[in-house]
């Protein structure tokens, strides 16, 4: 929400978009809860400015809308402006899904428009309105039955909402008490045949009665018993014949059917299980994450034997009696273990519910496998070098706080080097970037070579590699450190050949003995940077250890590097030096021979005599008579 592009947003999403997708309202809100964007759109796919109660109602909601969707997507019932919508609310996020939501998305359907076409698909009309006056009985939730003056059945039930509008929602379904007063017309029918044809009229009335009616209406209220006792959805009321009761046993059927199907298309593996952990349903995702063919195969096992805790999972307890895994917050990372070859990382969203009189457990499992690759590329990427695949510098220091613990508490000595190679920057400058990450490449496969499994390579900078030590217990950490920089020194210094170039290698090391004597990495790295900065100030291919009193060197027999420089930066300046010359002339091939270069070199005095032997040879050169020259 940095930069409100408006123009290109509605290039994504316009109003005859909107409408094409029974949409009435959209509302983009920032962080500040003020609309980006608000509009309602017309039947005929127009933008129309929200009214100023609409405005004002929306901009009330937000704050509450913005602390609602902390845990995900929302879906509401709505009053904005007077007006209720069938809304969805979407937090706004970076593409990269960290951070916390720069605002959200609004869009929503008029529910008054929306209901007409839920009735049609339910087989009843109903009423979904905001009570001026409410009952009560709404604030519980309870379901409310009467009979309004016009012989209608009347069921009241209220429906709180998300964010505490105020008063609850009221559901409405008004119907025809068919049955009942088909019942009366038949009772009134009765009476008369009792009159005209006496008891023996009367029992066959009772009969029919019982036959065409009461035994149907049992037979529905037993399968409705049945599963809210026992969970199985998949039970059905058998349907005959074309009066009342058979449309009110279809619709009843209809209404399982729906159940049963969104249940069974829910993308995520769902378990329905009774509190001891008992598997009564499974969809059928769920079904084939375990390795599960049969829809039936699951019913009656324990979820416990399919979902199985990570080691690295925190507050998770299990039920002592039932098994049942579940945490505090009833959600936690876990494997769902089946059929397949490896068990499946999924997280798993545990809720209790009561299903009719039936209480119940829902264990809802999503696949985790795409996220926790994600999470292991980040983890390489944070973790390891991009060109030589080896530990990179926070790794490096991860390893050095580890190792620092882990000393402290078993009394393992560890040592960390710090190696450098000289001048790489030259090197870089010669043969291009391209060939010197080849070099780099080269030498850190040598290092990995001479280490062994007591070792660990990292590349933490440019040209910089670090060496973490694990000294065996009873040996001389230093003697064996001795012999280990010996061997990279001869590892780096081999010559690397980069196209027509040949690269003679070496590098600077500083050494540390016993990390173990220092608090954090920080400390063990200052120290291991001055020991590499003494190194160098000797000169090229040097190890420097790194002591409290001072820092001992170790390396090639050679001069103090920067004070030779700095001798002949000086002689140069007061015309110290004199001039001396190695010539080398390559003659023709014949009888002339190559001349070497003389023995000493030679001084400007002696150039007169180099010019003498070359103007003989030019006198010679076309001579019939060729002599030898050197």
């Amino acid at each position: 929400m940095e930069e409100k592009d408006l123009p290109r947003f509605q290039e994504m999403l316009d109003p005859m978009s909107l409408r094409a997708l029974g949409l009435d309202i959209l509302a983009v809100v920032d962080m500040d809860f003020s609309p980006v964007i608000a509009y309602t759109v017309t039947e005929t796919g127009e933008e129309r400015k929200l009214t100023p109660e609409l405005m004002s109602g929306l901009k009330d909601l937000s704050p509450k809308l913005m602390e609602g969707f902390s845990e995900g997507l929302l879906s509401d019932i709505l009053s904005i402006g007077g007006e209720l919508y069938l809304a969805g609310i979407s937090p706004i996020i970076l593409t990269n899904h960290m951070g916390s939501p720069r605002g959200f998305l609004l869009t929503g359907t008029v529910l008054a428009a929306k209901i007409p076409e839920i009735a049609a698909s339910l087989g009843t009309s109903f009423s979904v309105t905001l009570p001026e006056n409410p009952d009560p009985l709404l604030e519980t939730g309870a379901v409310e039955i009467s009979s309004s003056p016009e012989g209608m059945a009347v069921v009241l039930q209220g429906r709180k909402r998300a964010f505490s509008q105020g008063i609850p929602l009221e559901v409405r379904l008004t119907a025809p008490r068919s049955i009942y007063d088909e019942g009366r017309r038949a009772i009134h029918y009765s009476y008369l045949w009792i009159f005209l044809s006496g008891g023996g009229i009367l029992v066959v009335v009772m009969v029919l009665i019982e036959s065409l009616v009461l035994r149907r209406l049992d037979g529905l209220r037993s399968v409705s018993d049945r599963i809210v006792s026992e969970g199985d959805t998949g039970l059905r009321v058998p349907v005959s014949g074309s009066d009342e009761i058979a449309n009110l046993s279809s619709s009843f059927n209809t209404l399982l059917d729906t159940l049963e199907s969104l249940v069974s298309d829910i993308p995520d593996a769902l378990f329905i299980c009774s509190p001891d952990g008992t598997i009564l349903s499974a969809n059928r995702e769920a079904h084939r994450s375990v390795g599960s063919g049969s829809s039936k195969t699951l019913a009656g096992k324990n979820v416990s034997s399919f979902v199985k805790k990570t080691e690295t999972l925190k507050d998770i307890e299990e039920d002592p009696a039932t098994g049942s895994i579940f945490s505090g917050g009833n959600v936690f990372e876990a494997e769902l273990a089946g059929g397949q070859e490896t068990a499946l990382p999924v997280e798993i969203r545990r809720q209790e519910i009561h299903y009719g009189r039936l209480p119940v457990v829902l264990f809802l499992a999503r696949d985790l496998t795409e996220r926790k690759g994600f999470e292991n590329r980040l983890a390489k990427m944070a973790y390891f070098d991009d060109l030589t695949g080896l530990p990179n510098r926070s790794a490096f220091i991860r390893d050095v706080n580890r190792a620092i613990k882990d000393g402290s508490r078993t009394g393992q000595i560890f040592c960390a080097a710090l190696m450098d190679l000289d001048r790489f920057k030259l090197v870089n400058e010669q043969v291009g970037n391209i060939n010197a990450d080849r070099i780099l490449s080269t030498i850190s496969r040598r290092l990995e070579e001479v280490l062994g499994e007591n070792f660990r390579l990292y590349r933490t900078g440019g040209d910089e590699f670090s060496l973490l030590i694990a000294c065996p217990p009873g040996g001389n950490p230093r003697e064996g450190t001795d012999r280990l920089m010996d061997r990279i020194h001869r590892a780096v210094g081999i010559p690397c050949s980069v196209g027509s170039e040949t690269i003679f290698p070496s590098a600077s090391i500083g050494v540390l003995n016993d990390i173990g004597r220092f608090q954090s990495s920080s400390e063990v790295i200052n120290r291991l940077v001055h020991a590499l900065r003494e190194a160098k100030k000797i000169g090229l291919g040097f190890t420097s250890y790194h002591l409290e009193e001072e820092n001992e060197l170790s390396g090639p027999g050679t001069v103090n590097i920067l004070r030779l420089s700095a001798e002949m930066h000086a002689g140069l300046e007061k015309g110290e030096f004199v001039p001396y010359f190695h010539p080398s002339i390559l003659l023709p091939m014949g009888p002339f021979r190559v001349l070497k270069p003389l023995p000493g070199g030679c001084t400007l005095s002696r150039v007169s005599s180099l010019r003498r032997i070359l103007s003989r040879w030019r006198k010679t050169r076309d001579s019939p008579e060729k002599s030898t020259c050197t």
